[in-house]
């Protein structure tokens, strides 16, 4: 595989974003790496998301628009349609943090043997752009610490589009987890190789589903757990808790000072 042939096909999954999603096409669009497909997941939106995306016309390769069961249930119909050799999946409110995202991982993926690659995330605040709240790292994750809940950025994650073939995709039965599932399942189940980018490639407006309340959390830990025991790896409340102090630093203005900042 080439570096500058391979097809990646971006899945970007949406629902009621009319303030974002312009924002997470043009990061698309920019990419100066050209052989790419987008493919646009819409849940039926009934604000002006829907409009916002026929506007691109056919600079999205495929936009699809009806009702799902969910974020994950969304990536899959995605996954499903992709041409592409390699797969990333964008949300509606985040974004490439430069130009050179794609090229970068395209280059990567043409020199390596790897199933998997993923980088670093930055999250900003949604009443200001450009104040950066947490630097989310990866530069220290191995397999084995999944068990503490530590999974590295999913936004950052590119997958050769033959592993959903072989592993299979998201599980639609997890409701705020399937992305922790599934890398449990690729990286502790079948092994699968996986390397990673030293950059913050992928900006994310801070606060989501997972982190909305304390019964939002609680339901993450407790899909965590599920997802670990059912491939094989051990874990618990008191493992999951060990993971509260190194989250607490991500928000650290020394490690948001240090981090990479450019793809390169």
């Amino acid at each position: 595989m080439r570096g500058d042939s391979a097809l990646i096909t971006i899945v970007v999954p949406v629902l009621n974003m009319e303030r974002t999603i312009c924002r997470t096409i043009d990061s698309i669009l920019s990419q100066s790496y050209q052989p790419r497909e987008i493919i646009v997941v819409d849940g039926r939106s009934s604000d002006s998301t829907l409009e916002k995306l026929r506007r691109y016309g056919n600079r999205i390769d495929q936009l699809i628009s009806e009702p799902d069961r969910g974020i994950y249930d969304a990536m899959n119909k995605g996954i499903a349609r992709a041409r592409g050799e390699i797969i990333g999946i964008l949300n509606g409110d985040d974004y490439y943090a430069n130009p050179q995202v794609l090229r970068l991982y395209a280059d990567r993926f043409a020199r390596s043997p790897a199933d998997l690659i993923f980088a670093d995330l930055e999250c900003f605040s949604a009443a200001d752009e450009m104040k950066t709240v947490r630097i989310y790292s990866s530069r220290r994750f191995s397999p084995a610490k999944l068990r503490y809940g530590w999974m590295p950025p999913h936004p950052t994650l590119f997958v050769r589009n033959s592993v959903y073939h072989r592993i299979g995709a998201y599980r639609r039965d997890y409701r705020i987890s399937a992305d922790f599932e599934f890398l449990v399942r690729a990286l502790w189940r079948h092994q699968l190789r996986y390397e990673r980018i030293d950059a913050v490639v992928v900006r994310m407006q801070y606060g989501g589903t997972s982190s909305r309340n304390l019964a939002a959390v609680f339901r993450l830990n407790r899909e965590i757990i599920r997802a670990c025991r059912s491939n094989g790896l051990s874990t618990g409340w008191v493992r999951l808790a060990l993971k509260i102090p190194r989250k607490l630093l991500e928000f650290s203005p020394r490690l948001r000072r240090s981090a990479p900042r450019n793809a390169s």
